[in-house]
């Protein structure tokens, strides 16, 4: 409940002057998030926070990704066995005088100080300007990791067989096994599939994989993961751990790593695996990094001048994306037109976001009138992302070209409500669009 003047109570909240119209209102939506329910008190995780608890960090390439003390984790989840088997939350942070922040905090041993570490890729607004403006604030938590799926599935298909025979360890679920059945859990979509046959894995082969797992769980060979930045900032660039698979006998250094939406083929990677020990960190790190459960991608840091692997990946972050992991070896061994990351991709453009914002007086006027005309300008956006989808798909070589400009415009179109950019396609392809909405396109 805010006060009469919902100017002055914004400003007291964070500095909503330096941004654009349409950045305060999808800034405005992370005070509408909902909080995941407890299991130890069935509360909603909506906690206090102070300033004191955070630390700014240099951002080193974790795209929406931060860290948090074990101990503090483990605190603000309820100090039971999910908490202790928790890899890290997906949060809102609202502190008056360190700003609003929006991302993953990764679990992180032997944090000193304090105990949670932001940087400038979580940060959405900048610090309230009011000398007045309080220390304390609310971090809202919307979903822990690892999912239920992970936990209660997947992540028991790479136990110790033996630990099994010997009830150390626990079985695949009865739920985990009928939502597999009922396609609930684990669900590969047409896009995945589409993808991967883009990429030469042959069609028979999908459909026989698919039946495999759904009559018998225990030949899943893929999911999805939460994708996580580097708390020990030891593994090698461009290349990812999967958290929980120490105790298998799988082999296997590479991964297809993709992210929805997935629609061109170069969405789809296959990524190096640290399965060893990398050169530079100490063992007691690597013990660390092992005991996690199964459930996160963890993203090695890039060098420095380089892009981050998860934009390479479908534009990908590590605010909250899930990644579509898949290690089946037959599979694997098909995906014969994978794009490899090239040099060129990985050189990171001008950095032209450190401009300082200039405050603009008029900030809340303009942004009210800007929502009142949100449906006129919106109006159609809706229709253009289901007709790119649907011109993409109709079109069975995912690397053709008016493919290729289809999926690009679904992607563009997904993100035009927040960016307000118009969707670039070629001229020829214009005629499939209804004339009405020519107006958010350009060439």
């Amino acid at each position: 409940v805010c006060s009469d003047n919902l100017r002055g109570h914004e400003e007291m909240l964070a500095d909503f002057g330096t941004l654009p119209p349409n950045k305060i209102w999808a800034r405005r939506k992370h005070f509408l998030s909902p909080a995941v329910k407890l299991k130890i008190n069935k509360q909603y995780a909506v906690k206090y926070i102070a300033a004191s608890d955070l630390n700014m960090i240099d951002d080193i390439g974790t795209v929406g990704c931060g860290f948090i003390s074990e101990q503090y984790l483990e605190e603000l989840l309820g100090n039971n066995a999910e908490a202790k088997r928790a890899l890290g939350i997906q949060v809102r942070i609202f502190v008056p005088t360190r700003g609003i922040f929006k991302g993953m905090l990764m679990r992180k041993r032997n944090v000193v100080g304090e105990p949670i570490e932001l940087n400038d890729s979580l940060r959405k607004v900048a610090p309230s300007r009011k000398d007045d403006a309080s220390d304390n604030g609310t971090i809202v938590i919307k979903r822990i990791f690892p999912s239920t799926d992970n936990f209660q599935g997947v992540g028991r298909l790479f136990q110790n067989p033996e630990d099994l025979r010997k009830k150390k360890s626990r079985p695949i679920t009865k739920s985990f096994k009928e939502g597999i059945k009922k396609g609930k859990a684990c669900k590969l979509s047409p896009m995945h599939t589409r993808i991967l046959e883009g990429l030469g894995v042959p069609n028979e082969m999908t459909k026989q994989y698919t039946r495999n797992f759904k009559n018998n769980p225990e030949h899943l060979r893929h999911t999805h993961v939460i994708g996580m930045a580097d708390p020990t900032n030891n593994l090698p660039p461009n290349s990812v751990f999967l958290t929980g698979t120490k105790d298998s006998d799988w082999e296997l250094d590479q991964l297809f790593v993709t992210r929805s939406p997935c629609m061109e083929a170069e969405d789809g990677r296959v990524i190096k695996v640290v399965r060893t020990k990398p050169n530079g960190m100490e063992n007691d790190e690597w013990d660390w990094l092992q005991s996690l459960h199964f459930g996160a991608l963890i993203f090695g840091n890039p060098r420095r001048g380089e892009r981050p692997l998860p934009e390479l990946i479908a534009a990908g972050d590590l605010d909250g994306d899930l990644y579509f992991v898949c290690w089946d070896e037959k599979i694997l061994s098909h995906i014969v037109h994978s794009i490899p990351i090239t040099d060129d991709e990985l050189i990171a453009p001008l950095d032209e976001t450190n401009e300082e914002r200039q405050y603009d007086p008029e900030w809340f006027s303009k942004t009210q009138t800007f929502i009142s005309q949100v449906p006129c300008l919106h109006a159609g956006i809706d229709h253009l992302v289901g007709l790119f989808y649907k011109k993409s798909e109709e079109i069975s070589d995912i690397q053709d070209s008016d493919a290729v400009s289809f999926a690009r415009g679904y992607k563009q179109a997904l993100d035009m409500k927040k960016h307000g950019r118009p969707i670039v396609l070629p001229r020829h392809l214009w005629k499939e669009v209804p004339e009405k909405l020519h107006k958010y396109l350009s060439e």
